[in-house]
């Protein structure tokens, strides 16, 4: 807590004004989310059950059309992910991308948070 916000705080003021139309002195900088999105996948394929990257070996844990809202704040939309039984995945990310907000969501620790919702 730097600025007396905890991280979900800042998280979801960082996703409330990159989805914003208005400019300003901070979100000037921000990209769209279209262009975040484009920028992180490197491609401008939407991203959606029927382009799921599939596995070679059998399916241990599938997630579609994952999305984790904190209150208004949509904090992760539309995960789609398949991890393959008994293999290594990793999921790797700038700080604040989600990581833990998607494994939490897998483990349904956000059934004891009161504000989050998680559909999918």
């Amino acid at each position: 807590m730097l600025d007396g916000k905890t991280r979900s705080e800042r998280v979801q003021e960082d996703m409330l004004s990159s989805t914003s139309d208005t400019t300003s002195a901070t979100s000037a900088t921000s990209a769209t989310s279209a262009e975040r999105e484009r920028t992180i996948l490197g491609s401008d394929k939407a991203v959606n059950a029927q382009n799921i990257a599939k596995v070679q070996a059998p399916v241990k844990m599938r997630a579609i059309d994952l999305n984790v809202y904190y209150g208004a704040a949509h904090a992760l939309r539309n995960i789609n992910l398949e991890m393959a039984d008994r293999q290594v995945t990793a999921l790797m990310g700038p700080s604040g991308c989600g990581k833990s907000t998607f494994l939490r969501a897998l483990n349904r620790m956000h059934d004891l948070t009161p504000i989050a919702r998680v559909t999918g």
